[in-house]
């Protein structure tokens, strides 16, 4: 008997990665830097931290890589606000809704920060059907991952 239901954030309740495109643009203009389209498909994965860590080293920025994370984050927080083209995937409410009434334990894990994991939750009014939420945006080993996921659905 299902007892439980894991979700994941991006591409699945939300697409915030044309949000994060235009963040991350801001952030290139704002420092001076011209970052191509193959270059910026490379990211695709990676955190912001590492992103920005990849950048201040490639482009031997002035700034630090927690200089621009805050400056990337500044924008997509901004736009998050916003910007009325981010909106749940369709489906996705009736289905959370669905799955809480029927008495399932729903948890959110996603490679997101908890800061946008909390943002997407309370802008569209999700925080009262999920009993965790989980942030896998830390390096941590697969097997690591694997049992925190385990641990939270058991």
């Amino acid at each position: 008997m299902l007892k439980a239901v894991l979700f994941d954030m991006d591409g699945v309740i939300v697409d915030t990665e044309p949000l994060h495109h235009k963040a991350y643009k801001f952030m290139f203009s704002e420092v001076g830097i011209k970052v191509s389209d193959v270059m910026y498909e490379g990211f695709t994965g990676q955190s912001t931290h590492a992103i920005c860590s990849f950048l201040c080293k490639n482009f031997k920025l002035k700034q630090s890589p927690q200089e621009l994370v805050q400056l990337k984050r500044d924008r997509f927080t901004k736009l998050f606000h916003e910007d009325d083209a981010l909106q749940l995937l369709h489906g996705v409410e009736e289905l959370i809704k669905d799955y809480h009434a029927s008495g399932l334990t729903l948890v959110l894990a996603s490679s997101a920060s908890m800061f946008t994991i909390n943002n997407v939750t309370k802008r569209f009014g999700l925080d009262q059907y999920f009993s965790t939420k989980l942030s896998l945006s830390t390096t941590v080993s697969a097997m690591a991952r694997d049992w925190m996921i385990s641990y939270c659905v058991s």
